[in-house]
């Protein structure tokens, strides 16, 4: 009896940090700050007795990011700092999620310019051309210059999961130019582009 209780224990720790990743991700994506900082704390404390465990570069990001969020960005750099030497992550990993806390916080010019910082570490990542795009449309109207790096996005490989960003953008863009039935159809094929993604960790 005490065998399959221990082993189902112990499964169920292991399997915890994934679950707690996944809420911490959707928590991200509403904006609800109090929840991500109080999920990163679990992650962190779980992390101590569990080898399967959130990298700590990720923790740190998503704690920075509410904490931007809650208007407290100073606060906020210092906590994700340490990760800018490129030992844990490549640097333009860095630089993209830096851009992020600075949106979070919306300190929307900041956030673009960590956004060109990245993609000239790393070129050739379409997905930074898209985020960078989406910035661009999204925060500053900036129809010119989204279509640009929605040019240079198309001109790389973009992997599966970043086929519905792209739609996004096209359908952002489209909507600016107010020809609303282009803009319909983009968003309505992100959407079943996200579809093989609804259950992912993001």
């Amino acid at each position: 009896v005490f065998i399959p209780l221990a082993f189902s224990s112990y499964v169920f720790f292991i399997g915890l940090p994934a679950l707690l990743y996944k809420k911490l991700t959707q928590a991200r994506a509403w904006n609800r700050w109090d929840e991500c900082l109080k999920i990163s704390s679990q992650l962190e404390t779980i992390g101590r007795w569990t080898p399967a465990k959130v990298p700590a570069s990720e923790i740190a990001r998503y704690r920075a990011t509410a904490l931007a969020g809650q208007k407290n960005l100073d606060e906020a750099l210092k906590v994700y700092e340490p990760f800018g030497d490129g030992n844990e992550i490549p640097e333009w990993l860095y630089l993209a999620h830096l851009s992020d806390i600075h949106s979070a916080a919306k300190e929307f010019d900041r956030a673009i310019e960590c956004g060109l910082r990245a993609i000239e570490k790393a070129p050739a990542n379409s997905l930074l051309f898209i985020d960078h795009g989406w910035r661009l449309i999204f925060r500053k109207n900036d129809v010119i210059n989204a279509k640009l790096a929605l040019e240079k996005a198309e001109a790389l490989e973009i992997i599966e999961l970043g086929q519905m960003f792209l739609s996004r953008l096209k359908g952002t863009i489209a909507l600016e130019e107010a020809n609303y039935s282009s803009a319909r159809q983009h968003f309505q094929k992100s959407l079943e582009q996200a579809e093989p993604f609804k259950n992912a960790i993001l």
